[in-house]
């Protein structure tokens, strides 16, 4: 499967340009010429790579489209894409979460050879064994068995923790009654009420952060927005 890429650019002709050569190059590109575009794009369809502009038209700039997905947990690699120079300034772009930086103009190899490196880091954590997950103001520790909410554990049962997992390892993805049953009950004999109680408990005991614990109306759960 090609990797996705959302290209974050304004200057229509660069867009273009941009998009042109990562298609040549085998990457499916999604284009749009603004940070709130690019934010309901990205919520839409999550994609592999982000190559952002900072000056962005609107009230939101590239760098507080940064700042929002960093906030929300979102470890998508971003190259941020200026013509902004001044040491600062990268340094303010790389402290915002930005994984690389390229000031303009630059050329096409130095942009794929960025991306690859980028690519390249990503892969390499993602196939490292991870001991924790954190969103918004959640931590589960997978090998522990622990959960936290800022700062202070929460007591689950097997099941709850199960169904946390489960979502936690997923988030976005939608699960059936029957595929979380599978999951974490395995062979025990219970309905799919039983999920229905599991989600009231498991909001109630994450207090405000139970709120990413969705209901899919119709269907089952899923988590986060």
């Amino acid at each position: 499967m090609s990797i996705r890429v959302l290209l974050v650019e304004d200057e229509i002709p660069l867009l273009e340009a941009i998009t042109f050569f990562l298609q040549k190059e085998g990457y499916q590109v999604i284009g749009v010429t603004d940070a709130e575009k690019a934010s309901e794009s990205f919520h839409l369809q999550p994609c592999d790579l982000i190559i952002l502009d900072w000056n962005l038209p609107g009230a939101m700039q590239g760098i507080d489209f940064l700042k929002q997905l960093r906030a929300s947990q979102q470890s998508v690699p971003v190259i941020m894409v200026t013509g902004k120079t001044a040491k600062e300034e990268v340094i303010q772009g790389l402290e915002a979460g930005a994984d690389d930086y390229l000031t303009k103009p630059f050329n096409q190899e130095e942009l794929m050879a960025r991306m690859r490196s980028v690519l390249r880091r990503t892969e390499q954590i993602s196939a490292s064994p991870s001991k924790r997950i954190v969103y918004d103001r959640i931590v589960i520790d997978l090998d522990a068995h622990r959960v936290w909410v800022d700062q202070e554990e929460k007591q689950l049962s097997p099941k709850l923790f199960g169904m946390m997992k489960l979502l936690m390892l997923n988030p976005r993805r939608v699960f059936s009654r029957g595929q979380i049953l599978d999951a974490v009950w395995g062979n025990e004999n219970v309905g799919e009420k039983s999920v229905d109680v599991h989600a009231c408990w498991l909001r109630e005991i994450l207090g405000d952060q139970g709120k990413h614990v969705a209901t899919v109306r119709g269907f089952g759960y899923r988590f986060g927005a």
